[in-house]
């Protein structure tokens, strides 16, 4: 849609497996190549060790945790490996603007440390003290919006580094998600806050 419409950079917003869902884009779609950045708030990095780390605070039996990923692997097709981001940090190649608040209950501040760490050219970091899941805004909303609106400014205003449109292209989807419609209407609002 967005690209459609004529726009040329596209920065890509996701809340915890949304960011999930931008990262597996950029590694796996033709689409990456119109996404100039990317904004994660709270995201999930490595889903395998958030169900690991769920599963021992609930006391389930170590040996039960394995079988449910290999059955959730083969039910669902969750390949593990391939959704894990810190494996394949290293196959980013856009600026990623993260957030993570230091009190989320699943979502250790560590695996955004390290992520943050292992890509200290493409990533702007902020670490959000007595943020919870997805709600670093509220921990401080005049820092969050700062850091956003410089992020943006940097990577998605002025001149285009990516070639408009060629007529005739196709340039919509196949199928939109809903999780594609909430990163639209996210990126028009932002659009809007920022004229």
């Amino acid at each position: 849609f967005a690209v459609a419409s004529g726009a040329t950079d596209v920065v890509l917003v996701g809340y915890g497996t949304g960011a999930t869902a931008a990262a597996m884009l950029m590694h796996e779609s033709d689409w990456s190549a119109r996404v100039a950045g990317l904004v994660f708030d709270a995201p999930v990095l490595d889903a395998g060790a958030i169900a690991d780390r769920v599963a021992a605070r609930r006391r389930v039996p170590g040996f039960v945790v394995p079988m449910a990923k290999g059955l959730a692997g083969l039910r669902f097709g969750i390949d593990w490996g391939r959704i894990d981001q810190d494996r394949r940090a290293g196959e980013f190649e856009v600026p990623i603007h993260l957030y993570q608040g230091d009190a989320h209950g699943e979502i250790p501040v560590a695996a955004s440390d390290a992520f943050a760490a292992s890509l200290p050219v493409l990533v702007t970091y902020v670490r959000v003290a007595g943020g919870s899941a997805g709600a670093s805004w509220n921990a401080g909303p005049d820092r969050y919006a700062d850091a956003l609106t410089g992020f943006l400014a940097d990577v998605a205003l002025g001149e285009s580094d990516l070639e408009p449109p060629v007529a005739g292209e196709d340039l919509v989807p196949g199928s939109v998600q809903g999780d594609e419609e909430t990163l639209h209407v996210v990126g028009l609002e932002m659009i809007e806050a920022g004229e």
